[in-house]
This record gives structure tokens, sequence and C-alpha cells, in this order.
């Protein structure tokens, strides 16, 4: 993408300077026929008789059009190569009437100046130019929201010019909103080829689609990894490949030297047969085979590489052209769209390599497309290994449910937890030993348990960090760390699966319910304060606790509230712990299961006591910070002072007084959200008299007095308010309201 600059600036004034336009010279036109008038695109000479403006030669030549009265506001084109320059210019002329019905033949309506590398400089509703001095810009943003509207002399300023060209930059590569139309209120979407006249002298999109396909080199563009587009063969099209971005991700410098790469491939002839894509599966060396892609051009009778997946053992590296045609590294993220044949799996050559076996997991793999599922297996060695161990079916199910995600690092990631890629053995990748993996495959397949489909994330989910801040039950933030649960013996980890998987009767309507659905938060954040062994520690109190006869006796709502109660204690002893350094050692997460209720309840409100005096002591460091601040804004005259409260009491006190609800700004002024200040006779300056609000802005949002008055016009304080507010340059809105 180019970037703005005087540069830009000139080649928008050569081109429209290097783009004779005849036609401009057509006066406006009072009392046009309404049978249409024949004009003359070389000289600008209309007449109502064909014979009128041209001879013969030019009529062969078709450099005429024809326009009858209702067409009015009918688009016509021109398209041309601007050499000097290298790029291509389009404008747009319309027929247009003004109020009084007078006719402004090939009124320029839009300009747009194509570079090779897709940048656009996009001008629409240029409406006016005149030699190449002045045009009038309607530069607009995406959501047609106008941001300059000014008619600029190129003989004097480029000001305006400029600042409309950067707006067409900063919404990239702009759409084509008139190529793709013959009429103004008719915006064809391109989905067939058009038979429509779009240029002056009859061309049609195939006319033009040509032009565009020479100036970017080919007709053939890629626009995602395995997806070929005919730019010539809709606007559409065209358009698509001008909106396509490559991924962020993804390395767009140019393979200039590989092993893969430079591997010679056996040639594949062109059949009817094939797909617009097809796939086909190679033996290239004893230990490289690969995967190409490659799109059919029917009118070439060739077959042409797009895409190669290369595969050695252990190893899965994909190239793909890029859409300049550059043959660019992929990593495999964008194939839900793979729906080709892919031919070659079943060649005798590929026996033994990777294929042959990858073949055998993708018939598995039944509701996604046969080439997605099998891009997605061989871009994802780990796949290959699940399929080999007890969790077989485990990694089927997830694919066949989850496998349609455009991400499916995710779907792994949100199936098993945070995988280690770096790891050698499947176990060793998942952070588990074998005792633990069987384990949680059993679980998997175990129907009984309500959580089972979620049994690898959920027990990875328990010990994994968590960020205090941006945490609830019902939505876990955690941090994006491996976790290695390997170390924990086998009785240990058993007795944490039989709480966190407990098989319930009652669902989530019962305490016991409500209590294992919380268990994976509870763990997190003592994991996060606490360490693991305290987390696995406090699984066990809460299997005792569930265990006990007493427990079933309580109800919903109450449950809910003990359940709240533990993990408000949790959260508070955070929060503690960043005001005293002690407050972990001082406040252990473990409770007595034999006196649930009460133990869980007393820790509680033991350690709100203690968290709402520290709140209190900080809200109050931070009110006086914040008011600190306001002194700026200070002022007095013989009659008038303005102070600023000092203390949280002061908004109080002020409140009480003058019978509103300034009191109830205490939070707000200490979180820096808005400011509050006081004016008072000079005289009685303790006392209470007015309350202002002002923003963070500086703008006076509202005065009131005593039970909300306002300001009484005229009078010696409202004078003062003006003086106060011009000397301290402070912005006055409507301050009578009441927020």
């Amino acid at each position: 993408m180019k970037r703005f600059n005087d540069s830009l600036y000139k080649d928008v004034y050569e081109c429209f300077d290097a783009l004779p336009n005849p036609i401009t010279k057509i006066p406006i036109i009072k009392n046009y026929p309404e049978k249409g008038t024949y004009f003359n695109l070389l000289t600008g000479v209309y007449d109502e008789m064909l014979e009128g403006i041209m001879d013969k030669e030019d009529v062969e030549k078709k450099n005429y059009t024809f326009f009858k009265k209702t067409q009015s506001w009918t688009h016509f084109f021109d398209l041309r190569y601007i050499k000097k320059l290298d790029v291509l210019c389009l404008r747009a002329y319309a027929f247009c009437f003004d109020w009084d019905g007078n006719f402004t033949p090939f009124c320029l309506r839009s300009a747009k100046i194509f570079y090779k590398d897709k940048t656009i400089l996009d001008m629409p509703e240029a409406a006016i130019y005149d030699k190449g001095k002045s045009m009038h810009f309607y530069q607009y943003v995406a959501s047609n929201v106008f941001v300059d509207k000014k008619t600029t002399d190129f003989s004097t300023t480029n000001t305006t010019l400029y600042k409309a060209v950067e707006n067409a930059l900063k919404i990239g590569r702009a759409h084509l909103s008139y190529i793709n139309c013959a009429s103004y209120t008719q915006k064809m979407e391109g989905a067939r080829k058009h038979d429509k006249v779009l240029g002056f002298n009859g061309e049609k999109w195939e006319d033009f689609a040509k032009i565009f396909s020479d100036f970017y080199g080919g007709n053939l563009k890629t626009v995602a990894a395995g997806r070929v587009i005919d730019i010539t063969e809709t606007v559409k099209n065209f358009g698509t490949f001008i909106h396509y971005k490559e991924p962020k991700g993804m390395k767009k410098e140019k393979v200039k030297e590989n092993k893969y790469l430079s591997l010679s491939l056996p040639n594949i002839p062109y059949e009817p047969k094939y797909k617009e894509i097809t796939g086909f599966a190679q033996s290239v060396t004893a230990d490289v085979s690969v995967l190409r892609l490659l799109k059919k051009d029917d009118t070439k009778k060739e077959m042409i590489d797009i895409s190669k997946i290369f595969i050695e053992k252990g190893k899965t590296v994909a190239f793909r052209q890029n859409d300049a045609g550059d043959w660019v590294k992929s990593n495999l993220s964008s194939i839900l769209n793979w729906d080709f044949d892919v031919y070659g799996i079943s060649e005798k050559a590929l026996d033994k390599t990777l294929f042959r076996f990858t073949e055998d997991i993708v018939k598995d793999i039944t509701n996604i497309p046969y080439a997605s599922a099998l891009a997605i297996v061989l871009g994802n060695p780990i796949i290959e290994q699940l399929y080999k161990t007890e969790a077989k079916d485990v990694i089927i199910d997830v694919l066949n449910n989850k496998g349609w995600s455009s991400n499916i690092k995710n779907v792994l990631k949100n199936s098993f937890g945070k995988i280690d890629y770096t790891k050698k053995s499947v176990h060793q990748k998942l952070g588990l030993n074998k005792y633990q993996f069987k384990k949680l495959v059993s679980i998997y397949n175990d129907i009984d348990i309500s959580c089972n489909h979620d049994a690898f994330a959920r027990i990875k989910r328990c010990f994994t960090p968590i960020d205090f801040n941006e945490s609830r039950y019902w939505r876990i933030k955690q941090s994006n760390v491996f976790v290695d649960l390997s170390s924990i013996d086998n009785d240990t980890f058993d007795n944490v699966c039989n709480v966190i998987f407990k098989k319930t009767t009652g669902g989530r309507n019962n305490f016991e319910g409500i209590l294992i659905g919380y268990l994976p938060y509870f763990s997190a954040q003592i994991t996060t304060l606490y360490g693991i062994p305290s987390a696995i520690k406090t699984l066990n109190l809460f299997a005792e606790t569930i265990s006990l006869p007493e427990i079933s006796g309580i109800d919903y709502s109450n449950g809910y509230r003990l359940v709240e109660y533990y993990s408000d204690y949790i959260n508070m002893v955070n929060t503690i712990s960043t005001q005293q350094d002690d407050a972990i050692k001082r406040f252990p997460p473990f409770f007595d299961p034999k006196h649930f209720v009460a133990s869980i309840t007393a820790m509680h409100n033991l350690v709100a006591e203690i968290a709402t005096e520290i709140r209190n002591e900080n809200f109050k460091i931070a009110f006086e910070k914040e008011t600190q601040k306001l002194d700026k804004w200070t002022f007095n005259d013989k009659e008038f002072t303005v102070i600023r409260p000092k203390k949280m009491v002061d908004l109080t006190e002020e409140g009480i007084k003058l019978h509103h609800c300034v009191g109830g700004y205490i939070q707000r002024v200490a979180n820096g959200v808005t400011n509050i200040m006081f004016i008072r006779k000079t005289e009685e300056v303790d006392k209470p008299f007015f309350t202002v609000e002002i923003s963070n802005s500086g703008a006076i949002e509202q005065i009131h007095g005593l039970c909300n008055c306002n300001v009484e016009k005229g009078s010696n304080l409202e004078k003062f308010v003006q003086k106060w507010t011009k000397e301290k340059k402070l912005k006055t809105t409507y301050y009578d309201k009441i927020r």
C-alpha cells in the first residue's frame, strides 16, 4: 500500500492532464430533445442526426454515443493506461439535469487511479474539472460521511486535494462503486458476465477486463489458500481481487531458494474432467511426497500450480502463490474452503508415505470436506499422534464436531488445553503422563458424565492461572501458559478427577451440582494465588464436603450464595495482597468441611471487613489525589469565590445542606470520571451556595443551588460564572440540566 505524499499528489494532477477530454467542451444544453442526441466523443460535437456529428470513417470506429433524455444519470466509463506513471485511470461520466431542466452531458462523476500494488486513489464525485485547474471533491469514508467538500484550484494550493487523497488512502482498497454498473441506480453485483455497454466507445466488461488483466499480470489470481479466481470473468471477481489482503501472520517475503520448491515435480496434463481446482498427491523422492493444488485453465488447456504441500517424516511445509503471483510460505490456516477432488492418494508409490496413514484418518472425519480434512491432518501432526493412541475416538469426535472452525489450533487448544508443540511425544505435548492421559480418555468416553466432552481442557483449566480483574465464573480469562501436570501422582490425580468430574443426579439445580460447576474456577483462583498443591488440597476438602449428608439439604439459593461467598473470599484476598504482603499466608483457602456453611461464612465476613477498610482508605487517597488537580479552576472576586472539595465528607455535607445528589458523586470523582467545584459567597466561604460539575474536557455540565435551583438569568452570579469560565477557559454548555 502506497503512503500519500507529494508524489501521489502529482500523480493525480498528471493523470487528469494526460487524459484529454474533448467532450467537456460541450456546453449546457437547454431544451434537450426528447428523442435523444448523438455525441462525437472525439470532438464534442452533438446533433440529433448522426450525420451531423461525424463522417463515415468516424462512424465505423464507433467514436460516438447516443443518449435519450430518459437515460439521465446513466454512467459511461473511460479506462486508460497512463504509461508515464504506470497506472490505470478510470473516469466515470454521467448525464444529469439541473433544477431548471437544463442538461449537462458527460459530467465527471468519479475518478480512480489504480497502481500495480493494488493501491487505489479513489475520488468519488469529482464533479468539476476545468482544464486541470479545479476539481470538486466529495471525498467520503466507507459510511458515506462527507469529510471534504471544497473546490480546489491546483494553481494556488494543494491543501484540500492533499486532504482528499489522504482520506482516500485511509479507506484503503476502495470498492469499485461505478465500474460494476451501467446505471447510477442499478448496482449490479457482478455475479454473471455483463452484456451491458460500459465504455464511451461501446466497450463491455470483457474489453475493460483485458486492460485490467494486462495491467495486473494475468487473469488468474490467488485470493486465499486453495482459491484462485479469474478476474476477467466477472466484475465481482475483480472486486474480490482488489479487496483481498494477505493474512497478517503469513510470511509475505518471496521464497527464492528452497529445497522443496526446487524439486522437480511430475507433469500433470490437462483433462476436461478435472474441476476448477483439483488436488494431486505425488511421490517426489524416497522421503518426500507432495499434495499439489492446480487450477484448470480451459483457455490455455493447461493445469497451473497454485499451492504445494510437501510432506516429510515429522514435517509438513506448505507454499502457495500470493495475490502478486510470488511463492510464499503458508500456514494452512485458511483451508475450510478446500472442497475439491484429490487424485493419486491410492497410488502404490505412496504406500510408505505419510499420505497413506493420513487417508485413514481423513476417512473417519465425516463432517468436513475431504480436501479440508486432509490439509488439517497434514498441517497438524499432533492429530496423527492422537489417532495412534487410546484417544483415537476422542480426536475424531473433536474434529467432526468442532473442526469446521477457521482456526484448528484453537479447536485443539479448547479441547486439550494449552499444547506445547516443541515436545516430542503426545503426552509431553499435553503436559500429562501416560496414566493421566488414559484416565482422561476414559472420562471423555463416559457419556454419564456431563462434562465428559471437556475432560482434557477442564482438568487443565483447574490449574491454569487467571487474570482476577477480567475473570468471573461465567467468563474466565486464563493466562496463555503451558501447564504440566505429569508430576502429580496417580492417587492424587484420581482424587482430583473424582471431584471435578463427579456424577450428579440433580444437575445444576442443587447445591452439589452448583459446587461442582464452580470447582474449576475455584481451583484456578487458588492456583493463581497459592499454587497447585494448595488447589489440590482444597479440591480434596470440597470432595469431603460433598460427601456429607447435610450438604444435600442446602437449597439452590443458599447454595449459590455460599459458592459466591467463597469466590468473593479468594478475590478479596487477592485484593488485600496488593496492600499487605502477608495476606496470602494469613488467609489460606482451606476451610472446615465438617462445618462448611459456618466456616465459609466466617472466612468471607472477616476478609470482607478488612477489604472494606482498605477500599475506603484507597478511595480517600484517590479522592484527595484527584481533587488536588482542581486548584487550576479556583477563582474569586469581591462577591463570589470558587473552591474545590478537599475531603470526601465535603461532598456529603454539600449534598445534605443544599438538598441535592452531589454526595453520590464521591466514587466518580475518586475514579477521575468527573469533577466537582463549589461556588461560595466570598463573605461566607464555608457555607454551601452553588455546586458545579465540570467534565474532564473542561465543560461546565451543571450548576445547581438549594434543591437543584438554577442560576438566575441576568443575576450577579450568572455574570460571575461568565467571568470565571472566560478566565479559566472553560467551555459552557446548557448547565441548567440535572444529570
